[in-house]
Parts: structure tokens; C-alpha cells; sequence
């Protein structure tokens, strides 16, 4: 009787410690996927505002939206200072850009300001803006917007 119990109280044991492993911290996923569709690391005090992933079916095809409040510790300041040093300003590298940021963002209603904001453009095949006329969409654009502290992703695969 004692052995059973034992073998019981052991197997449940067990069960429990490996299924701790197996549970996910959702606001950690989301933010590994923010830095690698990011190709960046990102700084811990962010703090996930939105976030919507819809990538799914055969080939993975669909768009990740996510909207980042920065806060105002030195990680974050730092990196603020690395976005000013690192990243683009208006006006745009081409037209067309521009036009992507407008049709991509507008309807998710992420509007630009115009001014005291840095883009950022990735294309995951080549990071020439040209491409984006290309058959796939592959590209990853963000903004941060100084005056509100934010940082805008938006990630395209189709």
C-alpha cells in the first residue's frame, strides 16, 4: 500500500515539474517575435501595448501589427538614442516607400505624424527600398513617434 501511494504521489510529482515547462509566457512570445522580425534586440522595458499576429496556413503567409510603449529607465533611453543615431527620418527614401508606409498603416489606423518621427524599413530579401514592387512582400516597417513615446511594427509576409 505504501508503494502504490509512493508510485503515485512520485508519477504526479513528475507530472507536475514537466508540465511547468509547458506552460508559454504570451507577452514573452510576442516579444521574441517582435526582435526577430525586428532583427534587433529590443530593450526589456518596453511594454507590449497591442499586438495582433495573424501568420498561419501552408506557407506562413500574413502580417503581425504591434504597438510598443517605451519607458524612460537608461535601457530605454539608450535605445532611443540608438533609433535617433540608426534610423531614418522623413522625407522618405522614395516615393514608393512612401506610399507602402500610407497604405499599409492607414488602414490600421497607425497614423504618421508629420514630424519627430524615425522609420525604419527591413526586407528580408534585399533592403533596398526599390523592391517594393517585388511579386512577395516580405518586409518589416517600424516608426517610433518621439512625441508619444511609441514605437508602430508592422510585419508583412505574403
Amino acid at each position: 500500500m505504501k508503494r502504490t501511494v509512493l508510485f503515485i504521489v512520485s508519477f504526479l510529482l513528475i507530472i507536475s515539474v514537466c508540465g511547468c515547462g509547458l506552460i508559454h509566457n504570451e507577452k514573452s512570445e510576442q516579444y521574441s517575435e517582435i526582435c526577430r522580425r525586428l532583427k534587433m534586440k529590443l530593450p526589456h522595458c518596453i511594454v507590449i501595448e497591442e499586438y495582433k499576429d495573424d501568420h498561419g496556413g501552408f506557407l506562413g503567409d500574413g502580417t503581425l501589427t504591434a504597438t510598443l510603449k517605451l519607458g524612460d529607465d537608461e535601457e530605454c533611453e539608450a535605445f532611443k538614442e540608438n533609433i535617433k543615431e540608426t534610423w531614418a527620418m522623413p522625407p522618405f527614401a522614395n516615393t514608393l516607400l512612401s506610399n507602402a508606409l500610407k497604405y499599409y498603416f492607414e488602414p490600421l489606423e497607425m497614423k504618421f505624424p508629420q514630424e519627430n518621427y524615425y522609420y525604419y524599413y527591413l526586407n528580408r530579401y534585399t533592403n533596398n527600398p526599390e523592391s517594393m514592387g517585388a511579386y512577395t512582400q516580405n518586409f518589416t516597417l517600424a516608426t517610433y513617434i518621439e512625441d508619444k513615446n511609441e514605437l508602430y511594427i508592422y510585419a508583412s509576409d505574403s
